[in-house]
Formats: C-alpha cells, sequence, structure tokens
C-alpha cells in the first residue's frame, strides 16, 4: 500500500511540473507576443503591417524619378517568399508599385528579421527597373503574406505590352492579370513577356487579361501553373517543372515555326484546347489533353520517358512521334486529316506500355516489346510490331494503299476488316516460312485455307508474322 501511495504521489509532483512548465511557455509566448523583436530566451517574435505605394523609382544618382512605363523595357524582381502580381486597381490615378508586408511568426536570436526593398532603375537610360525584397527569416511563421503588386490605374489604357517581367524567388507566387472583369471603359491588363523561375511559388494568370503575349517562360520544381484565360502566344512559351501541376485553359502559338515546349518530367498536365505544336519531355508524368490542333513529338533521346501516361481526345490535322515511350499508356481517341487532306503520321515505340489509337485517319508505325497495342485504323496504311503483346487491329479502310504488316512473336492477334477490302493475305511464323492453318481462325472465309490467300482479288499485301494465335474476323457496319 505505501508503495501505491508513493507512486501516486511522485506522479501528481510529475503533473503540476508539467503544468507549471506550460504556464511558463505560455507566459513566454504572451510576453513575447506583446514585445515584437524583443529577444526572450533567444527567441523573439516579429510583426508586420506594412503597407508602400511607390510612385517614383531611384535613379542612379539617388534622385527620384515618378514612374513611367512608357520608357520602361523591363522588370526585374527578386525575392524569396514575397509574392508578385501585375493587375488593375481602382484606387490610384498613377501608376504604382506596392509592397505590402504582413508577416508574422518566430524566430530564433540569430536570424535576422528585418525587412527592407528597393526599387532603382539598373541602368542610365531608365529602361529597367530592379525591384528586391529582403524577407524577414523564422522557423516557425503564422503568416508569409508578402507582396509586390505592379498596379495600373483601372482608367489607363497602358497594359504594360512592352514590358518583360523577370522574377526569381524561392516560393513566391507569381499572378497575372485579375479575376474579376474590367468595368465598361476599361481594358485589362497585360504584360509583353514573362520570365518566371521559382522553386515552389504557384504561376497563375487569370481570365481577364490581355491574351497577346510574346514569350512566356516557366521554370519551377514543383509550384503549380494555372492559365486560366485564352492566350495568344506570338513567339515562344516554355514550361520546365519536376512534379508540378498545370493547367493550361486555351493556348494558340501564333508563330507556327515555335513548338509549345513541356519539359514537365513527373508533373500533371491538363489541357482544353492547344493550337501549335508541343515539343515534349517527360519521365512518369501525366498528360490529359483534349484538342491539340497541330502535333506532339517527344524525340530527345536523352531524357526518355519511364512509365508516363499521355491521354488525347482529338489530335486535328497532326503527327505523333514518342519514340522512347518504354513503360508509358497512350491513349488518343482521335487523329484527323490535315486541313488539305493529307494524312498524319503516328510513330509510338514502347515497352512494355499499352497504346490504344481509337480512331485514327494517319499513317501508323507501332512498335512494343511486351505491351499491348489496340488500334481501329481509317487509314490506309498500319504496320504493328510486338514481341509478346497482344494485337488488336480494327482496320476499317475500304482499300490498302501499300502494305499491311503485322508481326507477335507468341502473342495473340486480333484483326476486324471490311467484308469488300481486296487483299493478299500472307502468314509466315517467324523462321520466314508461310503457315498452315493451324491456330489460325477465319470467320468470314470457309473455303480451302491457301496461304498466299487471295481476298476480293486483291493485289495488295497484309502480310502478319507470328508463331501466335491469329483471329481475323469481319466489321459489323451499317
Amino acid at each position: 500500500m505505501a508503495g501505491g501511495n508513493v507512486k501516486k504521489g511522485f506522479a501528481t509532483y510529475l503533473f503540476i511540473l508539467l503544468l507549471i512548465i506550460v504556464a511558463a511557455f505560455l507566459l513566454v509566448v504572451v510576453i513575447m507576443l506583446f514585445s515584437p523583436f524583443k529577444n526572450i530566451l533567444g527567441f523573439q517574435y516579429f510583426f508586420y503591417n506594412v503597407e508602400d505605394y511607390n510612385y517614383s523609382v531611384t535613379t542612379t544618382k539617388n534622385s527620384e524619378d515618378a514612374i513611367d512605363f512608357t520608357t520602361i523595357k523591363q522588370i526585374n524582381v527578386e525575392s524569396d517568399y514575397a509574392s508578385v502580381q501585375v493587375s488593375r486597381y481602382v484606387q490610384i490615378d498613377t501608376i504604382a508599385i506596392r509592397i505590402s508586408n504582413n508577416a508574422k511568426g518566430f524566430a530564433k536570436s540569430d536570424q535576422d528579421t528585418s525587412f527592407s526593398y528597393e526599387i532603382a532603375y539598373d541602368q542610365d537610360d531608365k529602361s529597367i527597373i530592379n525591384i528586391s525584397i529582403k524577407e524577414p527569416s523564422g522557423f516557425l511563421f503564422f503568416t508569409k503574406d508578402i507582396s509586390v503588386e505592379i498596379l495600373i490605374p483601372s482608367k489607363s489604357t497602358y497594359t504594360l505590352e512592352n514590358i518583360t517581367l523577370n522574377v526569381n524567388n524561392t516560393s513566391g507566387d507569381v499572378l497575372i492579370g485579375s479575376i474579376n472583369p474590367v468595368s465598361s471603359g476599361e481594358v485589362n491588363v497585360g504584360v509583353g513577356s514573362i520570365n518566371v523561375k521559382t522553386i515552389s511559388g504557384d504561376f497563375i494568370i487569370f481570365p481577364y487579361i490581355d491574351n497577346s503575349l510574346n514569350n512566356v517562360f516557366i521554370k519551377t520544381e514543383s509550384g503549380a501553373v494555372d492559365v486560366r484565360a485564352d492566350l495568344t502566344i506570338k513567339n515562344s512559351f516554355k514550361v520546365f517543372a519536376d512534379n508540378s501541376k498545370i493547367e493550361i485553359k486555351d493556348l494558340t502559338m501564333e508563330n507556327t515555326s515555335e513548338s509549345l515546349v513541356l519539359n514537365i518530367n513527373n508533373s500533371k498536365f491538363f489541357s482544353e484546347t492547344i493550337t501549335g505544336d508541343i515539343s515534349l519531355v517527360m519521365k512518369s508524368g501525366y498528360i490529359e489533353m483534349d484538342v491539340l490542333n497541330g502535333s506532339i513529338n517527344a524525340n530527345d533521346a536523352v531524357q526518355q520517358m519511364e512509365s508516363a501516361s499521355i491521354r488525347i481526345n482529338h489530335i486535328n490535322g497532326g503527327n505523333v512521334s514518342l519514340p522512347y515511350a518504354n513503360n508509358s499508356y497512350v491513349n488518343i481517341r482521335k487523329v484527323s486529316t490535315k486541313e488539305d487532306g493529307t494524312k498524319g503520321q503516328i510513330y509510338i515505340h514502347a515497352t512494355t506500355g499499352t497504346i490504344i489509337l481509337e480512331e485514327i485517319y494517319a499513317e501508323s508505325w507501332i512498335e512494343s516489346t511486351s505491351g499491348n497495342v489496340t488500334v481501329h485504323t481509317y487509314s490506309d496504311d498500319v504496320s504493328i510490331k510486338t514481341t509478346s503483346g497482344h494485337i488488336d487491329l480494327t482496320y476499317e479502310s475500304s482499300k490498302i494503299d501499300n502494305q499491311l504488316d503485322l508481326q507477335s512473336e507468341n502473342g495473340q492477334i486480333d484483326i476486324s476488316l471490311r467484308s469488300d477490302l481486296a487483299f493478299v493475305l500472307e502468314i509466315y511464323n517467324l523462321n520466314g516460312d508461310l503457315r498452315d492453318s493451324s491456330n489460325i481462325d477465319f470467320d468470314f472465309y470457309n473455303g480451302e485455307f491457301n496461304n498466299p490467300l487471295v481476298v476480293n482479288n486483291g493485289t495488295k499485301v497484309m502480310k502478319i508474322v507470328s508463331n501466335g494465335k491469329i483471329i481475323l474476323g469481319l466489321l459489323n457496319i451499317n
């Protein structure tokens, strides 16, 4: 009994000691909250409430000149976690650069919690403005709300269309345009070109913006890219990302000689409509696109795909070149002809990946090792080669232009054809010998099997090379 009482007494003392420690900690926190920037036990609390409107720029001679964007060609912003925004603003009459700081949190005594900024011309010709932000450091932030805003008066017709905006930061967001439409008689804000380099900051173009830009360059590791406006790009649009979510609503490349560059590694990419060619580099990322009015290629042998997923609803008048698809999933629902009626070309080389082409009006060359290949084509030529994968070909064209070639060492081959298709069927084993009728099923031919077999008095060859099962059937066409 005595031992039990001792244990209970010790637990009580321990509990009281814990309460004292918690109370002392809370007391220190309260003192720090009411004494910002004061060093207490090696820690300090910082708190800012800054909102500065800057209507002038420091010159190289330390004088102040009013901001005149008609002479400015470039704005450079250097920061850590401060956000950067370009927008219309109703409460000003002249162009302003607003610096806001509402950051608050805790820092160690040896961390620098000071805040400063500089807005200055870079050269005597006053064509470049440099904006540098020095944010407070800390180990625990309640908020990192610091922003650089380039504000254009709502009544102004100026849109920064001749300016290049360069932003280099770590985690700050970059926001261009407005969420809400402008009032009658006003115009949307715009920027000539945008270059953003960040690690985790988001890049957002809001719906209401002057949608014609010269160049856009975005480099990020994990920051999101969200283009909500319908953009027309005069020259180049390039995205370099590692593990990001990239959303582009509707983008048109005006310069047809320039491809939209997507170097997205393991990122996820979503788009409604892209008009222009796409140069693609990715590893195990994900692409989901509704309409591509152009071609897509991933011809970079250095950065090959690993286990990417590509889903495109409609490629309108373009080519597809994915020579290093490897273990990727490729699903293209439709590839239509070009405006002049000519057919595009599809080349996909995979290893264990799955390839599905559903409504194809383009010439197709598909190669795979063990991945399955499904093709429904209306074009006049197709070539499919795999080692052990399953080939499922629906050939809905009424003729063969040159030759159909299908090869699988031991995977099953299923072919569906039109009843009026004229061709010469040649079936070989892997040794190059003509096969007999064993392990070959015909749904449309009941006569004696001859190899080669002439169907509908055709002369163009359908060549099949395989040691596996082959099934040939007819399409149900109304």
